[in-house]
């Protein structure tokens, strides 16, 4: 595959992952967030956050690699 395709494929991989990532963890933890107090929200969102980081770094691993 070319660099120009999986440029493109990539982008667009960011795109829903960007997209489709937050809304997933509201749908599934909105509640339960909802529930917790301020102090135990924020290590949850940091990790939340790092994870989030995982299927970037594959993607632009993917996407950078030589012809």
């Amino acid at each position: 595959m070319q660099k120009k395709t999986r440029s493109l494929l990539a982008t667009i991989g960011i795109i829903v992952v960007t997209l489709v990532y937050p809304v997933t963890v509201a749908i599934w933890l909105g509640e339960w967030l909802s529930t917790l107090p301020a102090w135990g929200s924020i290590p949850l969102f940091a990790v939340l956050g790092a994870l989030w980081c995982l299927p970037m770094a594959v993607l632009i691993r993917w996407m950078a690699r030589p012809d």
